[in-house]
């Protein structure tokens, strides 16, 4: 009895509707087609041969605030008065405060305050010497005591800024008790120990 050729039969006839049925799920089968894209890999923040960035040379310019009375017609009186001297003593037209409140007061200023140092300044806003315009008054004040009239308290008058950051002055009773106006073209402040300079704007 020969057996080999009846199961070769019976697996090609199992084999066949296998075949056919994988055969029909495969041409069934939704066939899709992928565009590809031509998609550049993403920009890093860091490349070794980078152009480096382009900075503009110079700063956006930053507007000054100026004072908000003529100071123009303060800083030219104070200059008309170079070279001549006044009486000093309290509240005398020699002493420095009241020098640069002359002054101040020419261009319609409004300098009225009185009273201690500080209450001098009434009405006026407070900055830095390195935010100094022309046209503010620079005032030292003793530390701890700004109202305080003390030794070593001096008032001068800003004429004009220096382009390496010295201040074109105007002053009176410089040295103490001659009442003499006087100018100069780079000043710095150099307060007394225990002391300190603030710029007063009007």
């Amino acid at each position: 009895m020969r057996t080999v050729p009846a199961i070769a039969a019976l697996v090609a006839g199992v084999l066949l509707p296998v075949a056919g049925v994988a055969e029909a799920a495969q041409a069934a089968t939704p066939r899709y087609e992928i565009e590809c894209l031509d998609i550049q890999p993403p920009q890093t923040l860091v490349t070794a041969d980078a152009e480096p960035a382009r900075v503009p040379l110079s700063a956006p310019t930053v507007a000054v605030v100026e004072p908000s009375y003529d100071w123009r017609a303060a800083v030219e009186m104070a200059y008309v008065e170079v070279g001549t001297s006044r009486p000093t003593g309290w509240a005398a037209p020699g002493e420095c405060i009241e020098s640069a409140r002359r002054w101040v007061n020419a261009g319609g200023g409004g300098w009225t305050g009185g009273g201690s140092v500080l209450d001098n300044y009434a009405g006026a806003t407070r900055h830095s010497v390195g935010e100094a315009v022309p046209g503010d008054v620079i005032q030292y004040h003793a530390d701890g005591a700004e109202g305080a009239w003390a030794v070593g308290v001096h008032t001068v008058l800003v004429a004009g800024v220096n382009g390496d950051g010295t201040l074109r002055i105007v002053e009176s009773n410089n040295p103490g008790g001659s009442g003499l106006v006087s100018a100069n073209d780079h000043w710095t402040p150099q307060p007394p120990a225990r002391f300190h300079a603030v710029a007063w704007r009007f």
